[in-house]
């Protein structure tokens, strides 16, 4: 389950078009009223990589990202080896320094949002006691950017670095064993994980409901992109008083990892992660991108 290519910087302003348009794409989805600063995130390993570039890439319009088995934002520097190596297993080699003068070029080119918006951001850090995937340092290297990168305070970071868990996102009713490391890289340890991921991103508390069939659409991913990989649709879930613009709603984008998507385990991921439980009752849009594998070992082979 190594960091896959999606996770690079250059997939941020597809995804976002994306996620942003998606009603214009496939099936004539419904039209939202969705409420200002009330974008949020999140992710598990590359995905949770992922979920880091964007929030910092567009921190004007992110309010709080979930990270779940990943590490610092632009932690490879561009280079697949060491995302590959100190990025999963070396953290004494990620060098914060000179992470954060990339960070400033960037913002002085326009590539990214100023990262001062960040320090308002809330977030969700998660790595399991016996991740032997993306080792806890590499976690912890993301935590310390926090602090001292970004200047988040204290309040707005919540951390579980306590639980004994494998590399996978965690649940409380669906998955492998805790201690089971496998496809579809979901775990039941009894901590529902998605519940607390918005519960932290969105400042509130929340109210379990089962999910609409109906509500969850694919849209079409398909366009003259400069990033690669997209599977043919993406996944989203839009609560019925969402739609029409009869409520205000938020909308959380979530990152699958690598062999997660829906060429790999179907719609598990999008079904069995949590997220749906929260979505309905609580008016928030559920956006669950596809990226798929590639024959090229060089591109992107685990999705």
């Amino acid at each position: 389950m190594k960091i896959c290519t999606v996770a690079l910087i250059a997939t941020l302003m597809v995804v976002f078009a994306v996620a942003a348009n998606a009603q214009q794409n496939f099936n004539r989805l419904p039209r939202l009223n969705v409420r200002k600063q009330s974008f949020t995130v999140s992710g598990i390993s590359s995905g949770a990589f992922m979920a880091q570039q964007f929030a910092v890439a567009f921190s004007k319009t992110v309010t709080g990202t979930g990270v779940v088995a990943g590490g610092p934002y632009y932690c490879s520097l561009g280079n697949e080896f060491v995302a590959l190596d100190s990025c999963m297993k070396i953290p004494q080699m990620i060098d914060l320094s000179i992470i954060q003068d990339m960070i400033k070029e960037m913002e002085s080119t326009g590539a990214i949002d100023h990262s001062s918006n960040v320090k308002n951001h809330k977030f969700y850090l998660f790595s399991g006691t016996d991740d032997f995937i993306v080792f806890q340092g590499v976690m912890r290297k993301l935590q310390q950017q926090l602090y001292t990168t970004f200047q988040v305070p204290i309040s707005n970071i919540v951390t579980d670095f306590k639980t004994p868990a494998v590399h996978g996102f965690i649940t409380n009713d669906y998955g492998n064993a805790c201690a089971m490391f496998g496809s579809p890289f979901i775990n039941n340890c009894g901590l529902d994980q998605a519940k607390i991921i918005l519960e932290t991103v969105l400042s509130t508390k929340l109210n379990a409901s089962q999910p609409i069939d109906r509500n969850l659409f694919t849209f079409s991913q398909s366009g003259n992109y400069t990033a690669t990989s997209f599977d043919e649709k993406g996944y989203i879930y839009i609560p019925t008083s969402c739609q029409a613009n009869r409520a205000p709603c938020v909308v959380h984008l979530a990152f699958h990892g690598c062999n997660q998507g829906v060429q790999s385990v179907g719609d598990v991921f999008v079904k069995h992660s949590g997220y749906l439980k929260y979505a309905e009752s609580n008016n928030i849009v559920v956006v669950f991108p596809q990226v798929r594998k590639t024959e090229s070992f060089l591109v992107n082979p685990e999705g």
